[in-house]
C-alpha cells in the first residue's frame, strides 16, 4: 500500500495533470459561444446548432473533468491535513465559465423532444430477442420523422431510423447482458445541424437464462460401413 506521502504526490500529479486541460476547455467554451453569436448575427442557423451542439459538449466535458478535480482535491487534503477550499472555489467557476452559455443556447436553438415507449413486460433472451417499439415527438407533441434511435447494450448498439409518424422499432438478441442487468439505455441522436435537443430514457428488462445445448450427430450407419 502507499504511505500517505505517496498519495499526496499522486493526487498532485493528477491536479496538475487536469488543471490545464480544465482551463483549456474554458477557453474553448468561450470562444465556441462567440462563434455561435456571429452565426445568429449572420443568420446561419445550421451553423448556430452546430456551435450550440459544440458548446454543450464542452460544458459537459468541463463539468467531469472539475469533478475528477474536485476530488483530487479533496484526497490532498485528507492526505496533507491542508485546506484548499479557495483551489476548490476556483475549479467551480472555471467550471461554470466553460459551460457560460450552454443553457441559453439550448434553449434558443433546439426544440426539446422524449422518447415514449410502449409497454413491454416480457422476459428476454437469447432465444427471446428484446423488442422496443415507441415514438419520439417534439415539445409541441409533433412527430420526429427521420430521426436516428439507438439502443445501447453490452453486445454493441442497435439503431434505426423513425417514421413519418414518429415511431421506431429496435430488435436486441441478447449475448454478452448480464443475468441481473435491469435496464437498457434508448436514445435519440440528432445530427449536428438538427433543430432538435437530444433525448434518453431507459427500457426496463428482465432477462432469462438460456441454457446452451450442443447437439452432436455421429456419422450415420452407412457411411461408416461403406456402401
Amino acid at each position: 500500500d502507499l504511505t500517505r506521502d505517496e498519495q499526496a504526490v499522486d493526487a498532485f500529479g493528477d491536479i496538475q495533470a487536469d488543471q490545464p486541460e480544465l482551463i483549456e476547455l474554458a477557453e474553448d467554451g468561450e470562444a465556441t459561444f462567440d462563434d455561435y453569436e456571429a452565426a445568429q448575427e449572420r443568420g446561419d442557423e445550421e451553423a448556430a446548432r452546430r456551435h450550440a451542439r459544440e458548446l454543450v459538449e464542452v460544458a459537459e466535458d468541463a463539468e467531469t473533468t472539475g469533478n475528477e478535480l474536485e476530488d483530487h482535491y479533496t484526497d490532498l487534503e485528507e492526505f496533507t491535513d491542508e485546506d484548499f477550499d479557495e483551489a476548490l472555489t476556483a475549479v467551480e467557476t472555471v467550471v461554470e465559465a466553460a459551460g457560460m452559455g450552454a443553457g441559453q443556447v439550448v434553449d434558443e436553438s433546439f426544440l426539446e423532444t422524449r422518447i415514449k415507449l410502449d409497454p413491454t413486460d416480457e422476459p428476454i433472451g437469447y432465444e427471446n430477442p428484446l423488442a422496443v417499439e415507441g415514438q419520439l415527438l417534439d415539445e409541441n407533441d409533433e412527430a420526429v420523422a427521420d430521426a436516428e434511435i439507438v439502443l445501447v447494450t453490452p453486445d454493441g448498439v442497435e439503431s434505426t431510423t423513425t417514421d413519418d409518424e414518429g415511431r421506431f422499432e429496435l430488435r436486441y438478441r441478447p449475448v454478452a447482458l448480464p443475468v441481473d442487468a435491469e435496464e437498457l439505455n434508448v436514445e435519440y441522436r440528432p445530427e449536428p445541424t438538427d433543430p432538435y435537443a437530444s433525448a434518453a430514457t431507459t427500457v426496463n428488462i428482465d432477462v432469462e437464462q438460456t441454457t446452451a445445448t450442443l447437439d452432436i450427430a455421429g456419422p450415420d450407419d452407412t457411411a461408416a460401413g461403406g456402401e
